[in-house]
């Protein structure tokens, strides 16, 4: 694989890490170098701890380099959903392409299913993989199609034959005979008629059940602002990406606190799971969509 060097893509002679493609650096990305920022329950110490769930279909979110020899990622099986935003040229959208690329190259399409809603048509060149449950949703009609499709499939996984959360479900089940993982990645949730009470309930209505049905959600934004982002929505969400943003006051809407308007840009981004930690780190970048091996 090629080397990219972020520094020059920047034009920032302070910038600190040098980053190689994304896939040859993070294909494993359950290796000791690899810090999963996603705390989950233990039920043999009674706290919280850093671990897996399930390393063969977890939706496992690859985020960037947090030092030398340092990546960082998030389980969204266990912390359930993520919303990410930034300015343009800010990198949310090599984010994007960085999260499509990588689960399609550890997850086999019986494993997760992926849906897209893409108001802004900014991914045209992943139609083609295999793990779409439904055809790239670019339209309005299409956009309403597939929330409804998502709301009928909580319904139909809720009411599932064991009648137990999907995880517990699929550990019953033989692999062929398992439940995918669903990913949700909208790439701009101020497209979407987020001033339609009924858009909303819905998108609530899937990001309340994801527990239970294994359906998690990526939002990203380039809109971040109170009209844009409901404060219902906002709620049901625990990690948060922020990248280089215009005002303090969107930083603080997005992470709770400023910092991310004092961003270089380009990639550079702050992590918080919402409550008392915030971890700064570069993420990665991919020159396309789909890295061939």
């Amino acid at each position: 694989m090629p080397k990219v060097d972020v520094n020059k893509k920047r034009g920032d002679p302070n910038a600190q890490i040098d980053l190689e493609t994304f896939w040859s650096e993070v294909s494993e990305i359950d290796s000791p170098n690899n810090l999963n920022l996603t705390g989950a329950w233990d039920e043999d110490f009674g706290r919280s701890s850093y671990r897996y769930q399930d390393k063969e279909n977890d939706i496992i979110i690859p985020l960037g380099r947090i030092k030398e020899g340092s990546y960082a990622s998030v389980n969204l099986s266990i912390s359930q959903n993520l919303i990410a935003a930034g300015s343009a040229l800010s990198g949310l959208g090599v984010f994007r392409r960085a999260i499509l690329t990588h689960l399609t190259r550890t997850r086999t399409p019986d494993q997760l299913k992926i849906i897209i809603i893409d108001p802004i048509k900014s991914l045209g060149d992943f139609d083609d993989i295999p793990h779409l449950a439904m055809t790239r949703a670019v339209s309005k009609e299409e956009i309403h199609v597939a929330l409804n499709w998502l709301v009928c499939e909580i319904e139909r996984r809720i009411h599932n034959p064991s009648g137990t959360l999907i995880y517990l479900h699929n550990q019953e089940r033989p692999p062929g005979a398992r439940e995918p993982s669903v990913l949700v990645l909208i790439t701009e949730l101020g497209e979407i008629g987020i001033e339609n009470n009924d858009v909303v309930y819905k998108l609530v209505r899937f990001i309340q059940m994801a527990r239970a049905t294994e359906i998690q959600t990526v939002i990203t934004t380039q809109q971040p602002s109170a009209e844009k982002l409901p404060k219902l929505i906002l709620d049901n969400v625990g990690p948060r990406v922020a990248f280089k943003l215009p005002y303090k006051e969107t930083s603080e809407l997005i992470i709770g606190k400023p910092g991310a308007e004092e961003l270089l840009g380009q990639g550079d981004m702050i992590y918080t799971d919402h409550s008392s930690q915030y971890v700064r780190m570069q993420g990665f970048h991919v020159e396309s969509g789909i890295i061939e091996p």
